[in-house]
């Protein structure tokens, strides 16, 4: 009985740190209604067999997060080629243990669907992060719905993008995480994306994050994200 109640306790402190300081999404394509701490910066990088990406989010002034990224695409539509994003990101509402969090981010680049982008393509887009806790924040339910508009070559299409992810933690530092995402539209020109899913597990040590996951198309199971290896790090305040 006291050993269930120290890692429910323990649990419990774990929650409440993620949910003080940025959660952070990594290589996951459902953002969360968390931001970087106050005048830091969080610093994520990946690599997958779709894709590699560096990128720093930093929140300069308070409840406004700006992040720039580099992507190298390897096998995603158009092979060989390099992407960019830049978004920013607010909270309506922040997060707690035991309560819902909602906020608004826009960018362009590479949109949160994470769909093929055929080079020459110029996408915007914008999304509202919802996230809420439960079990005294050892599950954390995240859903993204959101709306992207992409130009190629004179041609323009819209499509409604959404995302949903669950993180479970079964140990203080461990979590299991799992997602599925896409992008729907009505037309043959639209900026559609078939369902993926993600499955991954998160190891978290203090100010560093370390991720593992797996992808693919949830019907035919074949082409998708694959496997990608993910690390991310806060810094101290600075600016």
């Amino acid at each position: 009985m006291i050993r269930s109640r120290a890692v429910v306790l323990a649990l419990t402190c774990t929650g409440i740190h993620l949910l003080t300081s940025s959660v952070g999404a990594q290589q996951y394509v459902t953002d969360d209604a968390a931001l970087t701490d106050y005048r830091a910066c969080q610093i994520q990088l990946w690599h997958g067999q779709r894709s590699s990406q560096i990128l720093p989010a930093c929140t300069p002034v308070h409840n406004l997060e700006l992040s720039v990224g580099l992507i190298a695409v390897w096998k995603d539509g158009a092979d060989g080629h390099f992407e960019y994003t830049a978004q920013a990101k607010t909270l309506f509402k922040p997060m707690t243990t035991d309560s819902w969090g909602a906020g608004l981010a826009i960018g362009v680049g590479r949109d949160p669907a994470f769909s093929g982008t055929a080079r020459g393509a110029n996408t915007v887009y914008a999304y509202v992060p919802l996230s809420l806790p439960l079990a005294q924040s050892r599950i954390v339910l995240h859903e993204n719905l959101g709306w992207l508009y992409r130009s190629a070559h004179g041609i323009g299409a819209n499509a409604i993008t959404y995302a949903v992810r669950g993180d479970a933690w079964a140990w203080p530092r461990l979590a299991f995480i799992g997602e599925v995402y896409g992008a729907v539209a009505p037309g043959p020109k639209s900026a559609e994306t078939p369902a993926e899913f993600q499955l991954g597990v998160r190891s978290s040590a203090r100010s560093a994050q370390f991720d593992l996951s797996y992808g693919a198309e949830v019907r035919t199971r074949r082409r998708g994200p694959g496997w990608t290896i993910g690390l991310s790090f806060t810094t101290p305040p600075f600016l």
